[in-house]
């Protein structure tokens, strides 16, 4: 969905069918499962790799699944941004020219090193602290 300058792009890529063998969930003979979405359920799918591009405007900052392979190329007051991600449910983007953007380390003994990193709309920019806290707990 979008709201003026602002896109939330997820669940917007096909899902990948399941491929079953005998026995899962009662199958009697191996095969793919395209299971439909149901209001009152969650997505039915394997994980796949994802190598996507995005393209948007040049003031467009991109936040999305996995992680940017190379600086964004800029083309004609647009720019495309690459992302790789692989072992994934689903690749979900988010894009908007306002984002605050933050970033710390964090690790522990079971978390050997990643870094965090905020997409903030401005109006919660203040809550910067408190998402950091949300995210290392």
């Amino acid at each position: 969905g979008y709201m003026g300058d602002f896109v939330m792009a997820g669940q917007w890529f096909p899902k990948l069918a399941a491929y079953e063998t005998v026995g899962t969930r009662g199958r009697t003979t191996e095969g793919w499962d395209a299971h439909q979405y149901h209001g009152n359920s969650e997505f039915y799918s394997d994980f796949g790799i994802y190598s996507v591009k995005i393209n948007v405007p040049a003031s467009y900052k991109v936040a999305a699944t996995g992680f940017q392979t190379k600086p964004a190329a800029a083309d004609n007051n647009r720019k495309i941004f690459s992302f790789y991600a692989d072992d994934v449910h689903d690749f979900g983007w988010s894009a908007s020219p306002d984002f605050v953007y933050a970033e710390e380390p964090f690790s522990t003994d079971n978390v050997p090193g990643v870094r965090i990193k905020l997409y903030l709309d401005p109006l919660h920019a203040k809550f910067k602290d408190r998402y950091m806290h949300a995210a290392k707990s």
